[in-house]
């Protein structure tokens, strides 16, 4: 069975009923992160001593998500990737797989660009030379997300795009016209793929996703969210690994137009804008 985190109504059964047993944990611990939270708004002046007030309900929290962890190991969630690809890539990557992007797959890249009138030799040039894909410091990864929301708005849009897959080539530095120019080469593309928990090695996104689905039922249940210190509710994932086509589910195109209505702002327009830095491309 494929879950779907944001969407209740693919949980199994046993799941929801773990987190029905639960529940009053849950809204325990919201009720006095509210409580601790007005205490602080209204205590300007003891503000420095209230910082170290702590919820007395995170450890039974936590201990809940310890064991969620346990149940959901051998569970499939979806997930979701958003990049530009050329159509060769797209029957590479069913048939090979999604791979983090590297120089020598950039490399590669740039020069089939070239070769196909895609890019002339000025643009070749300057990504040669400002192609930071070996770059490590962690930006060798790719992205994902549990909610296929997230992809929208310029901001989910420009992070997505700062980290393609294999199909990229990176340039961290700000906004450039040969960037905006590569950004306009190729398909508005949105790969859905599938995992179990037990795929990530990290410790940390387990209990990201963990935490998550227990935000999931309780945002479901009581129309708010569940804040965990410590957590993120971005729903994001990052990998440095090859994913096997056999957790590649679909590769789903746009056009430009559709695409910009998906992401709710103007691609090529907004996109590398958002605070005026960082711009990649296809």
């Amino acid at each position: 069975m494929l879950i779907h985190i944001d969407d209740i109504e693919t949980f199994p059964d046993h799941l929801l009923q773990f987190l029905t047993n639960n529940f009053k944990i849950f809204h325990l611990y919201t009720s006095e992160n509210d409580r601790l939270e007005d205490l602080y708004n209204s205590n300007f002046e003891e503000r420095d001593l209230l910082r170290n007030h702590h919820n007395k309900y995170k450890s039974s929290l936590i201990n809940i998500i310890d064991k969620l962890l346990i149940l959901i190991d051998n569970f499939e969630f979806s997930y979701y990737h958003c990049t530009k690809l050329l159509e060769n890539e797209m029957e590479y990557i069913k048939s090979h797989g999604l791979f983090p992007f590297s120089y020598d797959l950039s490399e590669k890249k740039l020069q089939f660009l070239k070769e196909s009138s895609l890019i002339d030799g000025l643009v070749l040039d300057f990504l040669r030379i400002n192609n930071h894909s070996h770059n490590p410091k962690g930006r060798d990864g790719l992205v994902f997300v549990l909610n296929k929301n997230s992809i929208k708005n310029n901001y989910g849009v420009d992070k997505f795009l700062k980290y393609w897959g294999g199909e990229n080539i990176f340039y961290f530095k700000n906004n450039n016209y040969n960037i905006n120019e590569l950004s306009k080469i190729g398909t508005s593309s949105i790969i859905k793929l599938k995992f179990k928990l037990g795929y990530f090695l990290d410790d940390f996104y387990k209990r990201e996703i963990a935490f998550t689905i227990c935000n999931t039922f309780y945002k479901f249940k009581k129309e708010r969210e569940l804040a965990l210190s410590g957590y993120s509710q971005k729903y994001e994932i990052r990998l440095r690994e090859k994913i096997e086509p056999k957790n590649i589910i679909d590769i789903v195109t746009y056009s430009d137009e559709e695409f910009k209505t998906i992401i709710c702002c103007d691609l090529y327009n907004d996109l590398g804008n958002y605070n005026n830095k960082y711009s990649l491309f296809s």
